[in-house]
């Protein structure tokens, strides 16, 4: 998540009128330190100001480990017994993830059905970014009107957006990969180049509120 994008879902989230004990599920969330550490922004904007206001957060991710309270794959096809163990959430937050799975329309279904009736779902991904495999970059780079296409079917929708965000830094994979067609020395000092400005990466986010029956 960038920092921009985070700020974005601070003002989406502070606007929506979420009750005490309301529950948030942060699909593909990573772990505490990810949320706290390495990007702390995260907390700071999006988790700390549901805090104060009694909204809690299931954070879901693929991988056992600290900060993540539910370990379910949303990815995989099969039978649904996965979705049994989550919540239905009042808002259903899914950061960055459909650019790393084969079957985006199994997983746009998933998140609309741990959507709440009546609840929020809030899904982004990149629109302009540099290949980085999560183990896989499909290179899906939507528009906030494609990816509305996408995940809003049956949804009303409450908020689109094309977010500008600081330039990532240059993707180390392809970069290992040129190793094999060009000299070191001469990769060495192509990589010492510097462009003065790098093109500015979007992040595409959309919203959308599930119907309350």
């Amino acid at each position: 998540m960038f920092i921009e994008e985070a700020r974005w879902l601070n003002e989406l989230l502070g606007g929506l009128p979420l009750e005490r004990g309301a529950t948030v599920l942060d699909i593909g969330s990573s772990t505490e330190y990810f949320r706290r550490v390495e990007q702390p922004y995260i907390d700071y904007y999006v988790f700390r100001p549901l805090r104060q206001r009694g909204v809690g957060a299931v954070h879901v991710d693929v991988k056992k480990d600290d900060g993540v309270d539910v370990v379910c794959d949303l990815t995989v096809p099969g039978p649904e017994d996965a979705l049994e163990s989550l919540p239905r959430g009042d808002v259903v937050l899914c950061s960055n993830l459909l650019e790393h799975v084969t079957d985006r329309e199994l997983v746009a279904n998933r998140l609309r059905e741990v959507t709440a009736p009546g609840g929020v779902l809030i899904v982004t991904a990149p629109h302009v970014y540099p290949y980085h495999p999560d183990p896989i970059d499909t290179l899906f780079r939507p528009t906030d009107a494609e990816l509305a296409e996408l995940v809003g079917d049956g949804f009303t929708p409450v908020a689109s957006a094309i977010l500008e965000v600081d330039n990532p830094r240059r993707s180390e994979a392809p970069a290992r990969a040129m190793w094999n067609f060009i000299p070191y020395g001469l990769f060495r000092l192509q990589q010492s180049v510097r462009h003065p400005r790098p093109p500015q990466a979007k992040v595409s986010a959309v919203a959308f509120r599930k119907p309350a029956a």
